[in-house]
């Protein structure tokens, strides 16, 4: 080397470390590298261990995660949920339920059911997808949106996904798909196996899940379509300017605030001064909604609850375009979201004009409803099997749920209370022998699902600590897991159907029937009552259309119906009908269930005829299988075994 390149090392101490000028650019070294790993995609709040690299395509998944935020900008946008559901919590029932969910009526483009597929069949058998997966220890549920959906063969594009995952992953999927367009964003729902074809479960890193599905979609769609144009990209930035929304421009400008402030500076080139328009004038709409404030010339302060506001202000929005949808916008004066936590909610009474999922990975319900006040309602009843729900056109009640523990627990509470605190299945025998083996495995069922959330605690020699406060932490437990929505049919079929039915009816009973505004479905209620008294009239069950059924009458045209019924169902079943009555042993396969006016009623079948039972929501996890219980005159006692059903 020579001139300028010469240098001289001065070789310090032995161990020593340098002196603190050295040690603060050190620091500052340590520091910036520190805040570039965060923000390409690293851990986030130090370097600790994480789980998001254990498990199958963790390679890819990190690498998709660690992407240049501009990387993408061009390429055709894939928006991908992903919930992975326990099965072995809440058993084959919910992953039945789900299949049922995905293919329900109208999602196809010509309103049909949705049509199961796979990797090499467009005709999918979901029944035997579910029989192969009741015992996997996980599934996991994807919901793909394209934001060009619309232009692309989503079957083709769905098999070219798991594809291209499975060679990431170094292993065969087995899954199935089904394609929605009842939404303005055409969607596909894929439910993936747990388990691989060695018999291991199938773990998949979260990086993947995340960052690797919607990586590999973008790829495929932008392959399709080509890249974004860069007029596409501005339009698109342009239209969240003035939304009502969380949006890409609001994390842009968090992300550029320093202790909640924004400074707007000097720019330089086309694309400077384009971002800065952009950035000013969601500034401006931000302080029109009071989110932001105008300090000094280009600083802004925005808003502490900016996100959590303008999210509520979207999902609000979603609610009303949803309702517009279901009833018109001459509706839209009278709109209104049921919210049970607010004290001053009263129950609403109306007609279901309409439903769909909130969150269609965990079974996520609402309902429209067209009330007796006038207005129209928007419920979100939580996560629900849509098999236990009324149809549209059902009358139902909706009122704030008030969580109360189950009788099982009360039973539990007074047993323990008498035997110092303890309970277990010789106890309860010896408290009550009258109470069945079922009966009371029922009870211990109940304490196992406590304990898996630390409310009681089983001993070593199988005996049970019930602790003082059982019953308050079985109702706190009751309130977390609820929807805080108490659901009430009233009639579960339409109120037209309700005028000339040979039957009890919801507008035989005038007591029960309350006061409306006048006007929409309450008038419509009023002359439905008015046109049923005259029918009863000239049936000869009334003498005037002030009088009302009695007891008697009641009795028999609830017979009358289910016997009518009954003998329309044994021509479809090719199986005579049996009337159950009070005390009969009901035992038989629970195939389906049946709205009539006087209720909804389940069907059960045995070898050589049916019956019909009044329905309760538990049957409908055991949908296909036998079930056993003892008639009477209030319903069913159901003893329910341990047996899995086969049937979807």
């Amino acid at each position: 080397m020579s001139g300028e390149d010469r240098f001289t090392p001065r070789l310090g101490r032995i161990r020593s470390r340098g002196n603190a000028s050295a040690k603060s650019y050190l620091n500052r070294v340590k520091s910036a590298v520190s805040r570039t790993a965060k923000s390409i995609g690293g851990a986030g709040k130090g370097t600790g261990f994480t789980g998001t690299r254990i498990g199958r395509g963790a390679g890819v998944g990190h690498a998709s995660a660690a992407r240049h935020a501009f990387a993408g900008q061009r390429s055709r946008r894939v928006v991908i949920k992903v919930n992975i559901a326990r099965a072995a919590k809440s058993g084959g029932g919910a992953l039945r339920a789900h299949v049922h969910y995905i293919q329900r009526d109208g999602v196809e483009r010509d309103g049909t059911p949705g049509q199961l597929y796979d990797r090499s069949s467009d005709e999918a058998d979901g029944k035997d997808f579910v029989e192969r997966s009741c015992d996997d220890r996980h599934q996991f549920r994807l919901i793909v949106s394209p934001e060009d959906a619309e232009d692309l063969d989503l079957r083709r594009f769905t098999r070219e996904l798991m594809d291209r995952a499975e060679r990431d992953l170094g292993a065969r999927l087995d899954w199935v798909a089904a394609n929605h367009f009842n939404t303005d964003n055409p969607h596909t729902h894929i439910i993936i196996r747990g388990r691989e074809t060695s018999g291991k479960d199938l773990v998949i890193a979260k990086d993947y899940l995340t960052h690797g599905f919607r990586r590999r979609g973008a790829e495929i769609a932008t392959e399709e379509l080509g890249p974004r144009r860069d007029n596409d990209i501005a339009m698109i930035r342009q239209r969240e300017v003035q939304q009502d929304r969380w949006t890409g421009l609001d994390r842009d400008l968090t992300d550029f605030a320093s202790d909640g402030v924004v400074s707007i500076g000097k720019t330089c080139g086309s694309f400077d001064r384009f971002r800065r328009t952009l950035m000013t004038g969601r500034l401006q709409k931000l302080e029109g909604l009071g989110l932001a404030k105008a300090e000094v010339a280009n600083r802004w302060r925005l808003s502490p609850d900016l996100e959590p506001t303008l999210r509520r202000m979207g999902r609000r929005g979603d609610i009303i375009r949803t309702m517009t949808r279901a009833v018109g916008a001459q509706h839209r004066a009278g709109f209104a979201i049921f919210d049970p936590g607010d004290p001053a909610q009263k129950p609403v009474l109306g007609c279901i004009a309409s439903s769909g999922g909130t969150d269609e990975l965990k079974n996520g319900r609402y309902l429209i409803i067209d009330g007796m006040d006038g207005r129209t309602w928007h419920v979100d009843i939580g996560s629900r099997d849509p098999g236990t729900l009324p149809s549209d056109g059902a009358i139902v009640e909706i009122a704030t749920a008030h969580p109360e523990p189950k009788r099982a627990d009360r039973t539990i509470a007074e047993i323990a209370a008498r035997h110092g605190e303890r309970y277990s299945d010789a106890i309860h025998a010896q408290h009550d022998p009258t109470s069945s083996d079922q009966y009371r495995l029922a009870h211990i069922r109940r304490l196992e699902a406590l304990r898996r959330v630390g409310i009681a605690d089983r001993a070593a020699d199988g005996a049970w600590t019930i602790p003082n406060d059982y019953l308050d932490q079985a109702t706190a437990f009751e309130a977390r897991r609820g929807s805080g929505i108490a659901l009430t049919v009233r009639s579960w079929l339409p109120l037209e159907q309700l005028v000339q039915r040979d039957a009890v009816t919801m507008l035989d009973n005038a007591n029960r029937l309350p006061v409306g505004s006048g006007r929409g479905f309450a008038k419509e209620v009023e002359n439905a009552r008015a046109r049923r008294q005259a029918w009863l009239v000239s049936r000869g069950l009334l003498s005037n259309v002030e009088d009302s059924l009695n007891q008697h009458q009641c009795e028999q045209l609830t017979h009358r119906e289910i016997l009518s019924t009954g003998e329309r169902l044994s021509v479809s079943l090719k199986k005579p009908f049996v009337a159950s009555q009070a005390g009969d042993r009901i035992e038989g396969r629970f195939t389906k269930a049946v709205d009539l006016a006087s209720g909804r009623y389940a069907i059960v079948e045995r070898a050589k005829d049916f019956t019909l039972v009044p329905w309760r929501e538990a049957l409908e996890k055991r949908r296909g299988q036998t079930v056993a219980g003892l008639m009477r005159a209030s319903g069913v006692t159901w003893q329910f075994g341990r047996t899995r059903g086969r049937g979807i």
